[in-house]
């Protein structure tokens, strides 16, 4: 047998299975196998490698479909690590994250149980801090990967109005606050500017107000309120406000208009003629003659007479003026009554000072009288006082009452005043009570006879200020109120009394103090009822209140009648008794307390806080603004003043919603859609 391959070698031997080969083609057929198994064995399995081309892998098409198939499975699990990564980080937070939810429990706890939902506690405003100081730290101090709450805002607003921009802007550093422009920008959705004012009236403010008595459901006694009005002096001259972006200190009235139709009628002609005339010069001068100067600054606030929502007291108007006259107040007093219905609220009366445009415009709008008001039989009790004087309520449209009031703490600065020109022969005053003098002197005297004046303690307040007054001391309350005061008359009458004080200065009966007892005594019942000392006005308390109130005047109604009689015998002159301006202003005060327990107290059921019925709000409102400029009463600008009011509204307004009434945060400073 020969082999079967190339070679042709004879055969040793036999082969048992397969072709007849020789030794050396078997080993020859043992290698070849061996390579064809090596080259199916790489066209079936992954042999390349991360740092094998891709060119090289794609020129086999399995090779490629093979190293598809294990960079998914390479992907499949580096999935089921990262997610096995996150559970294990949910299992454990970052400590950050679990701080916040901390706060966010705590938070969500304060607001369980509170009972008022409305009300935002101290506890709360500091969770409410922590936490947003916590996510300022998370965004490592970008302030726009951070979104303040609404209680924050408010509570930024009203930093920026009771502080100045320089203390802001110092804190929000720390606090990481909103921006300034954007406090600014907030604010002025919430109260009037000057360019947002109406006919000098604050619609803006007005409005948000309404919003707070609408959410808070205010009933009628809730939604009356009262208004004051005075005017203060103002530093002359002409100013650039930037916040308004107009120049501000002329007088804001007619005069205005005039100027700048004749500034148009001018600028109009120098604009189709070439160049200036001389006539046209000397226009322009006569221009600035007809420009006036404001001079005062006349602003008008509303208050709540109910004792618990008297705290809103807001600035609903305000205005520039050459001279506040009756004209300005009769103007500001009837758009006030006419617009407040409008948003939900009533006016009951406006209350003013004893200056002569104030009485004015009192004489020029008033149709009723008090005593139109009030039951005859009460009205009887009382024959010596004539309830129908002078004329201090008028009617409206739908014929409800709106009262003029006299401020209580003005009219008894005037009797101090009386008192006081009574003690001296340079002035025409001199009071006297039948045969009886009274004086401020006499006073004096009895308080040194009863051990005053010695440094020593003593039963009664009176000291050296009580007496001897300047500028200042006349216009502070506190002596005024010292005077007129319980304790001084007990001391006149048990220096009466006392058996080891035998004269009291010049006088040798001592029983001529009665009437100045009695006049001190008077005056403190008065005082103490119309501040709120011996209580609130209502229902049940209504008549009591109305007789404590006719008995005072009662008391100067006879001295007045006892005075005229003595008048028209020639035994007496007009400087016996008071002024005029000051008797009609107690006959006023008192009458108008009266009216307001009968007309809504009595017949109404309505509670009425007396210290809501005086020039309070607008006085401190005023006190407030001088300190902007030291204390000056003079150093205020038209531009200083228009900011003060707005500071004052925003205050307020805002700090009312921050502080006990949140519930309209967020439609209170949310931006409104136009349509």
């Amino acid at each position: 047998h020969a082999c079967t391959a190339t070679c042709k070698q004879p055969l040793t031997q036999k082969p048992t299975q397969g072709y007849a080969r020789c030794s050396k083609c078997r080993s020859f057929a043992a290698q070849g196998r061996a390579k064809i198994n090596e080259a199916v064995a790489s066209a079936t399995t992954i042999t390349s490698s991360p740092q094998e081309k891709i060119t090289t892998i794609a020129q086999h098409p399995n090779r490629a479909e093979a190293e598809i198939i294990r960079l998914r499975n390479e992907n499949k699990e580096l999935k089921r690590i990262n997610s096995k990564v996150e559970k294990e980080e949910q299992m454990a937070p970052d400590p950050k994250q679990r701080v916040i939810q901390l706060v966010e429990d705590e938070i969500a706890k304060e607001k369980k149980n509170r009972k008022d939902a409305g009300v935002v506690t101290e506890k709360e405003m500091w969770l409410i801090l922590t936490k947003h100081m916590l996510n300022v730290f998370i965004a490592d101090g970008n302030m726009r990967q951070v979104k303040q709450v609404e209680e924050l805002v408010i509570w930024a607003i009203v930093l920026h109005a009771r502080t100045s921009n320089r203390v802001y802007k110092e804190i929000a550093k720390v606090m990481k606050l909103s921006h300034i422009s954007t406090v600014y920008k907030k604010g002025n959705d919430v109260v009037s500017v000057g360019s947002t004012r109406a006919f000098s009236l604050c619609t803006v403010t007005l409005s948000m107000l309404s919003k707070v008595a609408n959410r808070q459901k205010w009933n009628d006694n809730q939604r009356l309120v009262f208004f004051a009005i005075d005017s203060a002096n103002i530093n002359t001259g002409l100013q650039w406000d930037y916040v308004r972006q107009q120049m501000t200190g002329g007088c804001e009235g007619s005069s205005y208009q005039q100027v700048r139709q004749m500034f148009n009628a001018i600028a109009s002609r120098l604009q189709d003629d070439e160049g200036e005339k001389e006539e046209d010069i000397e226009q322009v001068g006569a221009m600035m003659e007809h420009m006036k100067l404001a001079r005062e600054h006349c602003v008008a606030k509303m208050t709540s007479v109910h004792p618990d929502t008297k705290t809103l007291s807001e600035v609903i108007a305000s205005t520039d003026c050459e001279q506040f006259s009756a004209d300005i107040v009769h103007q500001m007093t009837h758009s006030m009554q006419q617009l407040v219905p409008n948003f939900g609220y009533r006016g009951a009366g406006i209350v003013y000072d004893a200056a002569n445009p104030n009485l004015t415009a009192v004489k020029a709008s008033a149709t009723h009288s008090v005593g139109d008001f009030l039951p005859q039989e009460l009205k009887d009790a009382y024959p010596d006082i004539d309830f129908d004087c002078h004329k201090q309520i008028m009617l409206d449209v739908m014929d409800i009452p709106f009262l003029f009031l006299s401020d209580a703490m003005h009219t008894v600065k005037n009797h101090h005043t009386s008192l006081e020109k009574s003690s001296t022969s340079k002035a025409q005053r001199d009071l006297k009570f039948q045969a009886c003098p009274m004086n401020l002197k006499m006073v004096e005297t009895v308080w040194h006879a009863t051990g005053g004046g010695k440094n020593q303690m003593h039963p009664t307040k009176l000291s050296s200020l009580t007496f001897n007054r300047d500028a200042k001391s006349r216009m502070d309350c506190t002596q005024t109120c010292r005077l007129f005061s319980d304790s001084v008359a007990r001391m006149i009458k048990s220096a009466i009394n006392d058996p080891n004080i035998p004269v009291l200065g010049n006088f040798q009966n001592k029983q001529v103090f009665n009437p100045l007892m009695w006049y001190i005594h008077h005056m403190n019942n008065l005082i103490d009822i119309t501040n709120g000392r011996l209580g609130k006005y209502t229902p049940e308390n209504g008549l009591s209140k109305q007789k404590d109130l006719l008995d005072v005047l009662n008391w100067f109604s006879k001295w007045k009648k006892d005075h005229d009689s003595r008048v028209a015998n020639g035994t007496r002159t007009e400087y016996n008794f008071l002024a005029a301006i000051t008797w009609d202003c107690i006959r006023n005060l008192i009458l108008g307390h009266v009216f307001m327990i009968q007309y809504y107290s009595i017949e109404r059921g309505f509670t009425i806080d007396p210290r809501t019925l005086n020039t309070d709000p607008v006085e401190h409102h005023f006190g407030n603004c001088r300190q902007m400029v030291g204390g000056s009463t003079s150093g205020l600008t038209a531009a200083a003043f228009s900011q003060a009011d707005r500071k004052a509204n925003l205050a307020k307004l805002a700090g009312y919603n921050a502080v006990g009434n949140c519930r309209g945060a967020n439609e209170h400073f949310t931006k409104q859609k136009k349509f």
